[in-house]
């Protein structure tokens, strides 16, 4: 397909200007969406071989789920697009749109939505790789089961066709809430307190979307670093700011959280506002909850408060005890904890042990640049830690632990 927005299904397009934002919110105001019945759809092999795809450069024939044949469109993607979805999911899916049948690649995003709308699921359908005691069931009966059980199912679906290929096959439930809708009223209504709000960096993928804005607010910044200073933490520069970040393929909500820089050290803060894409739900509620985003940077400001309150006695064992029952964060911690021993070997407060436990992030994107899925899972599970009682964690840590 020319002139597609990413070199790939995995690709991750950064986001340095105002410029490049508006590209992307350009680029998903051409989003196409369509809702037909589940039974009307089907899937179908596309098998990993080249020479075979030239077939689809032209309008083709396909057979339908009840045995009837008919002409689809011809695909206007490249070689290279078919090869992708050939090797990653190895499936095509029909459906009506346009008034007549479309046949149209998919990409990963789109597989377990996919065997959602199916009613199917586990190891037998999910499985890509073949394995000692598991044997990768064919493609081409993959795409059998999957058109049987769309036959089942008579509700409709939502379709997100995009960059050439199905992205999605969400629910009827599913709330569309579009991000080039969204962003304009969500950047309006944060200029209401933050009259100097900025737009900072993101990241855009097939998975998400990710904007930090900072809000360059003297008032709050001040307020913040003092605080910090009262438990020990010496910071020059602290810049507080928001990150919006949402997905089209059912993966998150609508969310904006708050944050801090410290010294360009991005801290996530607690609880952020979100809301679900469950039927029903509409922008206007999410620019609504927006009103209570002062309240939710003070909520997590008493917290960071509190932990300064907390007193640690033994900073690396409690630091590598709260990493032991959180598992996904030993990745990048491995030297942190002696960092904090060394540099406060007569104990610390809690909110030191946080902020080096956000330090695993700046560790992790050092080594290999975090996509925005990583990014965003990384950094929610370590600003929850802003609520655990650290106190429970420290203790002395032992070879035998």
């Amino acid at each position: 397909m020319e002139n597609t927005f990413f070199t790939s299904d995995d690709a991750v397009v950064t986001l340095k200007t105002e410029a490049d934002k508006e590209k992307v919110l350009e680029f998903i105001a051409k989003d196409e969406w369509y809702t037909p019945y589940i039974w009307e759809c089907f899937a179908k092999e596309i098998a990993n071989a080249p020479l075979f795809f030239e077939q689809y450069k032209e309008q083709f024939e396909t057979e339908l789920p009840n045995g009837l044949k008919c002409n689809v469109p011809a695909l206007d993607n490249s070689n290279e697009e078919l090869m992708e979805t050939a090797k990653d999911t190895g499936l095509m899916l029909g459906f009506p749109a346009n008034g007549g049948i479309v046949v149209k690649p998919t990409r990963y995003t789109a597989f377990t939505s996919i065997c959602q709308r199916a009613g199917i699921s586990g190891s037998t359908i999910s499985n890509m790789d073949e394995k000692p005691l598991i044997s990768v069931l064919p493609t081409m009966e993959k795409a059998q089961w999957l058109s049987r059980g769309f036959s089942l199912h008579k509700a409709d679906c939502k379709i997100l066709y995009r960059d050439g290929k199905v992205s999605s096959m969400l629910s009827k439930e599913y709330e569309i809430l579009p991000a080039n809708e969204t962003i304009p009223r969500f950047e309006r209504k944060l200029r209401e307190d933050h009259p100097d709000l900025t737009f900072s960096s993101g990241m855009f993928s097939h998975e998400y979307l990710v904007l930090d804005y900072m809000l360059n607010d003297d008032i709050m910044e001040d307020s913040f670093i003092s605080m910090l200073s009262e438990y020990g933490v010496s910071a020059k520069t602290v810049k507080a700011g928001v990150r919006f970040s949402t997905s089209d393929v059912g993966n998150s909500c609508v969310t904006a959280a708050p944050f801090y820089d410290l010294d360009g050290a991005r801290i996530r803060l607690g609880k952020p506002i979100c809301l679900s894409h469950d039927k029903g739900h509409s922008i206007e509620q999410f620019i609504k909850m927006l009103n209570g985003l002062a309240m939710v940077f003070k909520e997590n400001e008493d917290l960071v408060e509190k932990l300064g309150n907390t007193q640690i006695k033994h900073s690396g064992g409690c630091f590598l005890h709260i990493i032991d029952k959180n598992r996904s964060l030993r990745s990048g911690s491995e030297d942190l904890a002696d960092e904090l021993d060394a540099e406060f070997p007569a104990g610390c407060t809690a909110i030191d042990v946080f902020l080096a436990l956000n330090k695993i992030v700046e560790v992790r994107n050092s080594r290999k640049e975090l996509n925005p899925t990583q990014l965003i899972n990384l950094t929610e599970t370590i600003a929850k830690l802003l609520l655990i009682n650290y106190t429970d964690y420290d203790h002395v840590w032992t070879d035998e632990d």
